[in-house]
């Protein structure tokens, strides 16, 4: 026969309880990583295949499928750019000369930045915008023309959208590096 006081069926389950409990909890802290994304650490930014108008007709941007095959895009010298939208009001589009490079969240190459949008910019909007809505960037300082300069031929650029947290020092938001071609 077992006898079993008051005190260690109460200590059993109080052990038996807490035992669920921590082996259910998740370790919010551990952020996970996707490699492919300009910031690794942060959510994606989907890039859809899409299709905008120009003077010379329809130019296809494969988004993301285009990065998972490795294509690469033939498009027109002020393109438009396409993300889903993301639910933070802190954004950013840029076109670089060279493959972006993010190191410890920050974008260590802003000198091969040429061409930038922001939502601070009063055209444009979360999810499309056309290449006359942002600005030129000319040695790291945004140019503040009417109008961008439209991106030199017979160049491949590498275009990316990422956000920030609400007090702009986290990057929350990334798409992966879309790289194209202008004709």
């Amino acid at each position: 026969m077992v006898h079993l006081s008051n005190n260690n069926i109460t200590y059993s389950i109080l052990i038996f309880l807490i035992t669920i409990i921590f082996s259910t909890c998740e370790d919010v802290s551990e952020e996970t990583l996707n490699n492919e994304l300009i910031f690794p650490t942060a959510h994606e930014i989907t890039i859809p295949s899409y299709v905008y108008h120009s003077i010379t007709g329809d130019i296809l941007i494969h988004g993301d499928e285009g990065f998972q095959d490795g294509s690469v895009d033939t498009i027109t010298s002020t393109p438009t750019m396409r993300w889903d939208s993301v639910q933070t009001e802190l954004i950013v589009s840029a076109i670089f000369t060279g493959p972006i490079q993010e190191a410890n969240g920050k974008i260590e190459n802003t000198d091969e930045m040429i061409w930038i949008w922001h939502s601070g910019l009063e055209d444009g909007k979360n999810g499309w915008v056309k290449f006359e809505e942002g600005r030129s960037i000319s040695n790291g300082f945004i140019e503040n023309l009417d109008q961008a300069i439209p991106l030199p031929d017979s160049h491949q650029y590498y275009w990316g959208v990422w956000s920030w947290n609400e007090s702009g020092i986290k990057v929350m938001y990334s798409s992966r590096q879309i790289t194209f071609y202008v004709k």
